[in-house]
């Protein structure tokens, strides 16, 4: 009998391993990508629940415009330049400033009394 016959061509040119390490690699990329999306809709909803008279959120229009902290700028969120911080409680500055580092964090008003 004749060995002529050709082997079948292989489909996958990697091994089970590479696959695994390319899934976790794709896998902890996606979901650090997902953590800073978490924070930029956190940064808005802070901002939009302290919207008014509450605080003083100024997304930067004017040059040099504050620079928004990692990577959150190649996302599309701009940085804020100042929050005013007379009329929230000690929680709520907190937060702001752990959302916000890039903003100057002050109270520009007396608190109310």
């Amino acid at each position: 009998m004749p060995s002529h016959y050709a082997p079948r061509p292989r489909w996958n040119g990697f091994s089970l391993r590479t696959l695994f390490a390319l899934v976790t690699i794709l896998g902890i990329a996606f979901a650090w990508l997902g953590v800073q999306a978490k924070w930029i809709r956190d940064r808005h909803a802070f901002a939009e629940a302290h919207d008014g008279d509450q605080i003083f959120l100024d997304f930067a229009d004017s040059a040099p415009p504050p620079r928004a902290p990692g990577v959150l700028p190649l996302l599309g969120e701009r940085g804020a330049r100042g929050i005013d911080t007379s009329r929230m409680s000690d929680e709520e500055t907190s937060q702001a400033k752990r959302l916000f580092p890039e903003a100057h964090l002050a109270p520009l008003f007396p608190p109310p009394q």
